[in-house]
């Protein structure tokens, strides 16, 4: 037979604990009332979890699901690659638009001159008796290259005592340095070779005063360019005249 405690049979019977119950089965009365804070804090979270799955609940009844697949341009993928693109792009379109300008600014055909012809007799011989003479002369040709690259010249040259033929020379092919500004194309010609019909003229005045001849100079120039495939292109013509001193 044991024992019954009173306060436990009035807890058991009635289902709520008696006065001072929890002073007794526990000591003191601080733990019922975390107790009770905890439950009421789960309390609330469970109502609020509630909340947002019924929340939840409602927006997939207001949208509900289409079914249908998003499909994703490549295009969109590869936009963050585009501006590095479109850099390089350009870059290489500027590389290219000025090996162009350059290549045409170096190729471009250029108008060639020539400067003021020098004609200096280097020697001057003459014979009264034998009805003779002989006149050599230094012709120098100023050449004004001004293109970006070498070019061949060439031509012809002739001295004429008034209207007879003295002597001629042909210009062979010279090559004119790049940006001659200018090159001085130099000849030796020989004017001795005129009829015999005007050889008496030229003892005569070479016995007169002034001692001294008239020639002129004609000739022409060409000039041809590795860009030129149709033959040289006619630079100037030369038509000038000189005097010779018969004591020289």
């Amino acid at each position: 037979m044991t024992d019954s405690n009173p306060l436990l049979d009035s807890h058991d019977r009635y289902g709520t604990p008696p006065p001072g119950g929890d002073a007794i089965s526990h000591g003191n009365s601080t733990p019922s009332l975390w107790t009770r804070l905890s439950k009421r804090f789960l309390f609330f979270s469970s109502s609020s979890s509630r909340s947002e799955q019924q929340a939840s609940q409602q927006q997939q009844q207001q949208f509900p699901p289409s079914g249908y697949l998003t499909l994703v341009p490549l295009s969109e993928t590869t936009r963050t690659r585009q501006p590095r693109s479109a850099r390089l792009t350009a870059l290489y379109m500027l590389s290219f638009a000025l090996i162009i300008a350059s290549t045409v600014y170096v190729m471009v055909p250029r108008t060639m001159s020539i400067g003021q012809v020098d004609v200096v007799p280097d020697q001057m011989l003459w014979n009264t008796t034998k009805a003779w003479y002989q006149v050599r002369l230094n012709v120098t040709i100023p050449v004004y290259n001004p293109n970006f690259l070498p070019t061949d010249v060439s031509g012809r040259l002739q001295v004429l005592f008034y209207d007879a033929l003295a002597g001629s020379k042909k210009i062979h092919t010279t090559t004119i340095a790049r940006r001659s500004l200018p090159s001085m194309l130099t000849l030796t010609m020989d004017a001795s070779d005129v009829p015999k019909d005007y050889i008496l003229s030229i003892i005569s005045q070479c016995s007169t005063f002034p001692h001294a001849l008239t020639f002129f100079l004609q000739g022409d120039v060409h000039a041809k360019g590795i860009w030129q495939f149709f033959g040289p292109t006619q630079v100037a013509d030369i038509d000038t005249y000189f005097m010779v001193d018969c004591n020289g």
